[in-house]
């Protein structure tokens, strides 16, 4: 439900401009709580929805509760790792909650902005702006608008809003749409297979774009050898490398 969030944005938007277009020529109030009402429904699904979502593991760890939180990890996963892949990662996440524990004392809002974590704040705003660099924001906001002022009617506004202009609309992004390929290409690193905690010791190292993907992170190593000492012979079946593939 989280990864689908701008297909949510985008059905709440077609159908936010279906119900307004249908309720522009009411003159009592129903004319714009109508409207307003429909906000409710995409978030009342997503409300029941998140009932039958597993709490995060990792706060669940974070909080103490061990066996609560293997659990959840083990209705996560499911069938997806072998036992092997599971025990590695669940060892990770272990790790990586005991270092944040030790460390969260000597870390404050600010930090974000300063050393490593400055990389990852830049490339949180870059993402987000490329949202509107791509000209989607353009369209869902603020189309209809702009179409009327361009002298078009609200009819016609409507049906170009839900319909978009085509194929030449792209021309007005080109350059913008460029720029975020670049942003993308230089500075978004491979993060596919890998956990939260290989992530922060990827970023801790300054590890370059173009090695993220093949880099071993010691967590990953030191996990494995815990693995193995548990688990005699699963050094054969699994090695940090397949664990980045597997995952």
């Amino acid at each position: 439900m989280v990864a689908l969030f701008s297909e949510w944005v985008n059905i709440g938007s077609i159908v936010g401009s279906a119900v307004t277009n249908a309720t522009k020529s009411r003159l009592d109030k129903a004319s714009y709580q109508i409207p307003l009402g429909t906000l409710f429904i995409v978030p009342a699904f997503l409300a029941v929805g998140l009932l039958f979502v597993p709490e995060s593991p990792r706060y669940l760890l974070y909080k103490g509760k061990t066996e609560a939180a293997r659990k959840s990890l083990e209705k996560l996963r499911g069938d997806s790792l072998s036992p092997e892949a599971f025990e590695l990662e669940w060892v990770e996440m272990v790790k990586g909650i005991e270092e944040e524990k030790h460390t969260a004392s000597t870390i404050g809002p600010l930090d974000m902005f300063k050393g490593t974590e400055l990389r990852r704040t830049l490339l949180c705003y870059g993402v987000i702006a490329t949202q509107t660099g791509a000209g989607s924001w353009f369209i869902i906001s603020y189309s209809t608008y702009f179409l009327i002022v361009s002298g078009l009617s609200v009819d016609e506004a409507f049906k170009y809003s839900v319909m978009n202009t085509g194929a030449k609309y792209a021309y007005i992004w080109a350059a913008s749409n460029f720029c975020c390929l670049i942003f993308f290409y230089l500075c978004i690193p491979e993060t596919k297979g890998r956990t939260l905690e290989e992530i922060d010791e990827l970023f801790a190292n300054r590890v370059s774009v173009r090695k993220f993907k093949g880099f071993e992170t010691s967590i990953a190593a030191e996990a494995l050898k815990d693995v193995e000492g548990r688990s005699p012979g699963a050094e054969k079946k699994l090695t940090t490398t397949e664990h980045i593939d597997e995952a």
